[in-house]
């Protein structure tokens, strides 16, 4: 009777095939790839100005363990990666933050939140920057920096327009003024 492969079943759990020829190795880190490792999270602690503790949380929930003696030597490049992804993270969530702080100020200096919202709305189906990626607030902040503002005038542009035209009617009202009394002057005489 053969038993190896999955044609040679009736039903399920008829019986159980063990595999022994893949072997984990679960002795733990060796000093220098612990000393390595610990380097690694310094260097990312100081280049994010965070406390290593989070990055050390970060690489045991990735790996599945309590603690950085439960590491094992084969994981040990899962290890490293998972404290690449971390910093990788941080980095693009800290440029994430710093284009929407750059997006709203231009927005708010333009005074253009209506259409800055409508073309979030419209492109991405969404208004809340935060929630945005790199490249969709990279277009959004292109939008906001090529927008004018047609709409509405700035509030100190209105108020030298009304002053504009306040001056203008006065001089009219001035030359009206004395051309009037000029014509009646000029009927008293006659």
């Amino acid at each position: 009777m053969e038993t190896s492969g999955n044609g040679n079943r009736v039903a399920t759990r008829d019986y159980l095939e063990f595999n022994f020829s893949q072997q984990v190795n679960t002795q733990p880190l060796v000093p220098a790839q612990r000393h390595q490792l610990n380097n690694q999270i310094k260097s990312a602690a100081t280049t994010l100005r965070q406390e290593p503790q989070q990055i050390w949380r970060h690489v045991h929930a990735a790996l599945g363990v309590e603690s950085v003696g439960d590491i094992t030597r084969d994981q040990y490049q899962a290890a490293q990666q998972a404290v690449e992804d971390y910093l990788d993270g941080a980095k693009e969530y800290a440029a994430c933050q710093k284009l929407v702080g750059q997006i709203l100020r231009v927005a708010t200096d333009k005074g253009i939140q209506e259409p800055m919202e409508s073309f979030c709305l419209g492109a991405f189906g969404m208004d809340r920057l935060k929630e945005l990626g790199r490249e969709e607030l990279a277009q959004v902040y292109a939008f906001v920096e090529s927008h004018t503002a047609n709409d509405k005038a700035p509030v100190n542009e209105q108020a030298a327009t009304l002053q504009d035209c306040l001056q203008i009617n006065s001089v009219r009202l001035v030359v009206a003024a004395a051309f009037l009394g000029g014509f009646v002057m000029g009927g008293a005489f006659l």
